[in-house]
């Protein structure tokens, strides 16, 4: 997915995956006697700092193309089947910031 000629420009691409995956409780006759979590946090992107192309020119250059992508999946499976109880709270929380923050000098 990554073209290596793209670095030549000083373009950057950030990629990440998270997954946060929990089965707990299923059959029967399971107890679970507290909470049942699944949490993916995730932050995909860059922190720049400093001049770059598409401040001096008012616009994204070749060099300035930046491309974040991220997938973020929280996912729970429990209590399934017979006679199962969980005495807390079942939660997927999946938190996600894709992109970047720059801090430059514009001209």
């Amino acid at each position: 997915m990554y073209e290596a000629w793209l670095a030549t420009f000083g373009s950057e691409m950030n990629l990440g995956t998270n997954t946060a995956q929990v089965e707990a409780g299923n059959g029967i006759g399971n107890h679970i006697g507290g909470d049942v979590a699944a949490v993916a946090t995730q932050h995909v992107g860059d922190m720049g700092y400093g001049l770059e192309m598409y401040d001096m020119f008012g616009g994204p250059l070749v060099g300035d193309i930046e491309i974040n992508v991220g997938v973020n999946n929280a996912i729970v499976v429990a209590g399934n089947g017979a006679f199962n109880s969980i005495d807390g709270d079942v939660m997927a929380i999946a938190d996600q910031a894709i992109g970047d923050s720059d801090l430059s000098l514009a001209l």
